[in-house]
């Protein structure tokens, strides 16, 4: 017999309808203004529609290590479920818990950075006169330009790609014997 996982951030309804946990919202609200303001997709938790899903799990997850200010408690649990969840998939259920349970402590973390610091640029702004008083150009290509980081070689990023392949894998041998 087969089974579908509801998250337990949802309350089921009827067949297939959940409701929203305004947690869970605040959460995805907080993961979307990041990656709007930093220009880092990997935290796009997708639909903003309080639902906990893979694309709000995988931007928890990616968030991880951006996210100095987290509760020791909280980081530990996270990052020790996303490992065991790609050994065995069927925890991925346990680390919805955990999100579900901290919504408001990552929500809190990643508000922390955004005001701590201001939004990354996205296209050619002024740049400020030196002291001399001459406009200082902007970059020709002689200064190196920081490259964005990469997060799928993170531990989170990669414990995402395994939750992801994993989830794949089930899907099909599911499929494979209907």
């Amino acid at each position: 017999m087969l089974s579908a996982h509801v998250s337990p951030s949802a309350t089921l309804l009827g067949f297939g309808a959940v409701t929203p946990n305004p947690k869970i919202k605040d959460l995805q609200t907080a993961l979307q203004t990041y990656a709007t303001q930093k220009s880092y997709p990997a935290a796009n938790p997708g639909v903003t529609d309080g639902v906990l899903g893979p694309s709000t799990r995988s931007a928890v997850l990616a968030m991880l290590p951006r996210l100095p200010k987290l509760p020791k408690a909280v980081r530990t649990a996270l990052e020790y479920a996303q490992y065991v969840a790609v050994l065995v998939p069927a925890l991925v259920a346990e680390i919805d818990k955990l999100i579900t349970s901290y919504a408001g402590e990552i929500a809190s973390a990643i508000r922390l950075i955004l005001v701590a610091s201001p939004p990354v640029p996205t296209g050619p702004g002024p740049t400020a006169p030196p002291q001399n008083g001459t406009p200082t150009p902007p970059n020709q290509g002689n200064t190196p330009q920081p490259k964005p980081p990469q997060w799928y070689k993170t531990g989170g990023g990669m414990a995402a790609i395994g939750v992801g392949a994993a989830a794949l894998v089930s899907g099909a041998l599911v499929l494979a014997l209907r």
